[in-house]
């Protein structure tokens, strides 16, 4: 059952018949709801199907009951990392880090989770290039 930070920051932006069990393009993982809606409305405006979660137990639900071809993965997370999501993630798609953190300890976290993890962009992201790193990790994503 998802819990009520899900039920507040969860938006499903698809033309599927049954967004509770379509297809993922993008699988948003951030606690701050503005920054979830920010994200989902770019990449819904730009034709993907997206959901977001708020936890990585949610996010963990939805990989293992869905494909999903991309994860956009915030590090920090409230009580929970990026790490812990990668650890139990039986299958990952390619992830993009976001965070806060900086550029020297994203790269850090990039070389630790290197085979999982396609990009690391410091927040605030520009749209365009959140465009740009989805767009290029599709391209190399099967649908």
């Amino acid at each position: 059952m998802p819990s009520s930070a899900y039920a507040e920051i969860v938006r499903l932006i698809t033309s599927c018949p049954d967004p509770a069990c379509c297809d993922l393009d993008v699988l948003v993982v951030d606690d701050d709801p503005s920054v979830a809606t920010s994200t989902t409305d770019i990449l819904g405006g730009e034709g993907l199907a997206v959901a977001c979660v708020a936890t990585v137990d949610e996010a963990l639900q939805i990989v293992k009951s869905r494909t999903v071809r991309s994860v956009i993965l915030d590090h920090h997370l409230n009580g929970e990392d990026g790490d812990t999501f990668l650890a139990q993630c039986p299958n990952v798609p390619p992830v993009i880090v976001v965070s806060g953190l900086g550029r020297d300890l994203l790269a850090a976290f990039r070389v630790t989770h290197g085979h999982h993890v396609v990009a690391s962009l410091p927040k605030p992201v520009p749209p365009r290039l959140l465009i740009e790193a989805v767009n290029a990790v599709l391209g190399s994503s099967p649908r």
